[in-house]
């Protein structure tokens, strides 16, 4: 195997691995989305609203990540 053809499959790791985890941030943005409509945005009570601000912080930095690929 040539040293050309070893760093080719080493690019299309790091590309599949960037990709699952692009996958990895977008499951977990679904899953505080729908968690924040579970307990409607802004919550009921003092504990959902810490869980809705949690959330939203988390979200936030879920994107700011997918920024990066």
């Amino acid at each position: 195997m040539s040293i050309h053809s070893l760093e080719n499959q080493q690019e299309n790791h790091h590309l599949n691995l960037s990709a699952i985890e692009k996958d990895e941030i977008l499951s977990e943005i679904k899953y505080f989305k729908d968690r924040l409509k579970t307990i409607g945005y802004t919550g009921d009570c003092a504990y959902e609203k810490r869980l809705s601000g949690f959330y939203l912080d988390t979200i936030a930095r879920c994107k700011q990540k997918l920024l990066q690929f």
